[in-house]
């Protein structure tokens, strides 16, 4: 990169960091019921994770509620409240009892409860997701609680980039604009806006290769930008919607996926992909995450 490209991001970036202190708000509005770890979670994803449990006898039908998105890791089936910014997760020993109450719920066939108690006490949980604004009961904003799938990733465009040529103007200009664009929502917006503000400018693509060698471009030029404006340690999400954000200027629109994991030990992360090609990670990396939601 030029010495006036490093100069003109070196200028702006303890302007950036000073209004910009975390990515996005900690996850600890609600007061959890079972706290299951809060300690060791990488990334910006300090949240919580949430056990649920309770007893009462009944039945009933539930589905998520819109702004709640699942998947099934080996054993848990875990919860994205987007409008809280916060995860919680459902043991396995309790995972089989919500089957036949939730629509669509994430459960093999030999998990269905066989015993009226059994039922029961998957309806007390159910009520509890309930009051957490997880599931509901209303058939016109509810949703199936089917898994996201994706695309099982084959390549990558992330790999150590060698500086082949020197960064045009008009690049480094569209790098600055998403990085000052995605420090301005980590800063002031929710999640959850921030979510809707790049679904609804996406746009449905088919990419050829003469597109991904362009995007292989984009996507090089964007790796020796992005460590002069900010550390990629610890911040997957800000790293991830600065390139979905960047390729947005030359109209391309990956996926932004969510994925979790709680072995070896609980963990969030985000990355981007298109098809089965992960634009800004290694596939061994998020190989290890199931994902919950795509955007």
């Amino acid at each position: 990169m030029s010495s006036g490209a490093s100069r003109a991001l070196a200028a702006c970036r303890g302007d950036i960091e000073a209004t910009a202190e975390s990515d996005f708000a900690t996850f600890s509005s609600r007061p959890p019921l079972f706290l299951l770890t809060s300690r060791n979670v990488p990334e910006e994803f300090d949240c919580e994770i949430v056990i649920w449990s309770c007893t009462i006898v009944t039945d009933a039908s539930f589905l998520l509620s819109p702004h709640t998105f699942v998947c099934r890791t080996s054993d848990h089936v875990v919860f994205l409240d987007l409008k809280r910014d916060a995860y919680s997760a459902v043991p396995p020993a309790d995972v089989p009892l919500l089957t036949s109450l939730i629509h669509g719920w994430p459960s093999h066939p030999e998990e269905v409860p066989r015993s009226e108690s059994h039922s029961g006490k998957g309806y007390a949980i159910a009520l509890e997701l309930e009051e957490a604004d997880l599931i509901t009961r209303d058939t016109r904003f509810g949703k199936s609680a089917h898994t996201v799938h994706t695309d099982a990733a084959h390549s990558t465009l992330w790999r150590e980039f060698s500086d082949t040529r020197s960064v045009r103007l008009g690049e480094l200009y569209n790098f600055m604009r998403a990085w000052w664009s995605v420090s301005y929502m980590v800063k002031r917006w929710p999640l959850s806006r921030t979510v809707e503000r790049v679904r609804a400018r996406r746009r449905e693509q088919r990419w050829r290769t003469e597109d991904y060698a362009r995007v292989s471009g984009l996507v090089s030029v964007y790796a020796a930008l992005q460590p002069y404006a900010f550390s990629p340690v610890d911040a997957c999400l800000r790293n991830s919607l600065t390139l979905v954000e960047y390729l947005a200027y030359y109209t391309y629109f990956p996926d932004w996926l969510f994925g979790v994991r709680l072995d070896p030990a609980w963990a969030a992360h985000s990355w981007v992909q298109k098809d089965d090609v992960v634009l800004n990670d290694t596939i061994e990396h998020i190989s290890t995450y199931s994902p919950i939601m795509v955007v």
